[in-house]
């Protein structure tokens, strides 16, 4: 795992010094406001920092008219709740947390209309109306990222037991 231990600046240089499995690295942070992140490569982890990051190179899809002006506000139209709320029987149009409870910043109070297949790019499968699913920022940027990377979800039933057929505990 890596951990940002601070950045140093010499001579005009911006360096972000990284600890990574006890070793202390330290590369340039470009000075354009790209990130330079730990990035998996092959079970290890190296920095890139001028590289592209897959998310910027399909970013700009979401620039497209289609998707601003007509397939995201239709789809919210269409499905103006939490899926993933609903199915806990939580009605959340955005204002509240996927426990339930009042969402307390006013920056999370908003719905995403996520891609039920990662897209990555392909611009058929971004555009397709049947792709797409409503969540709330709790359920978009913890659940569902938790259930990409690991390929099972974590959602448990009322008796404790995990629903996903796919989880460790049901094979």
């Amino acid at each position: 795992m890596s951990q940002t231990a601070g950045k140093l600046a010499v001579q005009g240089v911006v360096w972000l010094r990284t600890v990574l499995d006890s070793c202390v690295i330290s590369v340039p942070l470009d000075l354009h406001h790209q990130q330079v992140r730990p990035r998996e490569t092959g079970g290890r982890f190296c920095i890139l920092g001028a590289a592209m990051t897959a998310r910027n190179e399909y970013h700009h899809l979401y620039n497209l008219s289609a998707w601003r002006r007509a397939l995201r506000p239709q789809h919210l139209a269409r499905e103006p709740l939490c899926r993933a709320c609903l199915r806990r029987g939580i009605v959340n149009d955005g204002s509240l947390t996927s426990s339930g409870e009042r969402q307390a910043n006013a920056r999370r109070r908003f719905l995403v209309v996520d891609h039920l297949i990662p897209h990555r790019g392909d611009r058929a499968l971004f555009l397709d109306t049947g792709n797409l699913q409503t969540l709330c920022p709790d359920d978009h940027d913890q659940n569902k990222q938790r259930f990409e990377a690991r390929g099972y979800s974590e959602e448990r039933g009322e008796d404790g037991w995990p629903l996903d057929p796919e989880h460790p505990a049901n094979q």
